[in-house]
């Protein structure tokens, strides 16, 4: 079972919903195991497209804003890329 479906479900929902939806997911996500990495291509696939939902930085405060990017950031250096980078 892959993620796809699950991804065309918060689709559905409008976009202030999915943008709330997604940051719950990856903030979820993200402290869950804060020293495991993910090597996986598929759940950085997924994980990336949940973050995209992401778009409203422009109607956060400062605070928000800084907490948005530190997840982002957090997320990408939870990605071992080994040795066949693409």
């Amino acid at each position: 079972m892959t993620i796809e479906p699950f991804l065309q479900f918060i689709s559905i929902f409008p976009h202030d919903m999915r943008s709330n939806i997604s940051r719950q997911i990856l903030k979820i996500y993200l402290d869950r195991d804060t020293r495991k990495t993910i090597t996986d291509p598929i759940v950085v696939h997924s994980l990336m497209s949940i973050a995209k939902n992401i778009k409203e930085l422009g109607k956060l405060d400062h605070e928000g804003k800084q907490e948005m990017v530190g997840m982002i950031n957090r997320l990408l250096n939870k990605i071992n890329f080994g040795k066949d980078l693409e």
